[in-house]
């Protein structure tokens, strides 16, 4: 078994980044000892739940494609002319 590298570093990353989820980020990094900077630049992370959440997430391009295309005419109101 290979010993995880960094593993207090990776460790204070890990609680940092839960704790920050549920409590301010100024109160987590006076708990833990270092800055918000510190803490934005070495210990907080992306996590898949992050990503998945996003994901779901409409974009503004999405919502800009949505409200054109309920505002945009049919191209004919001929049934049997053919659209280009």
């Amino acid at each position: 078994m290979e010993p995880w590298p960094k593993l207090f570093q990776n460790l204070r990353s890990s609680c940092e980044t839960e704790l920050a989820e549920r409590f301010p980020l100024h109160v987590v990094t006076a708990w833990l000892g270092n800055s918000i900077d510190v803490a934005q630049k070495h210990y907080l992370q992306v996590t898949e739940a992050h990503i998945t959440e996003a994901a779901k997430q409409p974009t503004a391009v999405d919502t800009e494609k949505t409200q054109s295309d309920s505002r945009t005419p049919p191209l004919s109101t001929n049934p049997n002319k053919k659209q280009r």
